[in-house]
């Protein structure tokens, strides 16, 4: 009898480490993925502590991921931005729906980036909020390229109303 217990033991042990491997290899399959990513992404915990960050974060933000990986994101002015909007991310933090905003941003080295911030919850199997994965899109330049389009359809208006003047037309 005390056999078969051993036994079944065993195939249980089996079974888990093969179910172990299996989560193993998709966490670094999921890690490649973000890694790879040409946006800068991130990953938060419940608690708001980066778990995970790629490398276009990174050099986007101007931050090493050592100094950020288990902390949480509200102890830097810049990155708390990120982490939490107070207006926009209530649900989101509570493990519902998804988060979109823009975000002006000053970097580190006092360049000031405009970017898109989207973040989805994280919910975890028994339904409690499992975190924030997030991603930041540089729309920089343009909106700097609606502003000079807009600023040349401003002059072009403005010429345009000036020969109409000039010819009697208004």
């Amino acid at each position: 009898a005390s056999w078969r217990s051993l036994r079944a033991h065993e195939r249980m042990a089996a079974v888990l480490d093969r179910t172990r491997h299996r989560l193993e290899e998709s966490e670094r399959h999921l890690r490649a993925v973000i890694e790879a990513a040409p946006a800068p992404m991130f990953v938060l915990d419940p608690l708001g502590r980066y778990v995970l960050v790629n490398q276009a974060f990174e050099d986007f933000l101007g931050v090493r991921r050592e100094d950020l990986i288990g902390q949480r994101a509200d102890t830097d002015p810049t990155l708390s931005h990120l982490a939490y909007h107070p207006v926009r991310d209530v649900a989101l933090w509570a493990g519902a729906g998804q988060s979109s905003y823009m975000e002006n941003i000053i970097l580190r080295n006092g360049a000031r980036r405009q970017a898109l911030v989207a973040k989805v919850a994280l919910t975890r199997p028994d339904g409690r909020p499992g975190g924030v994965i997030g991603s930041i899109t540089d729309v920089t330049s343009f909106r700097e390229a609606e502003q000079r389009a807009a600023d040349a359809q401003g002059e072009v208006a403005a010429v345009v109303l000036e020969v109409a003047c000039r010819r009697g037309a208004v």
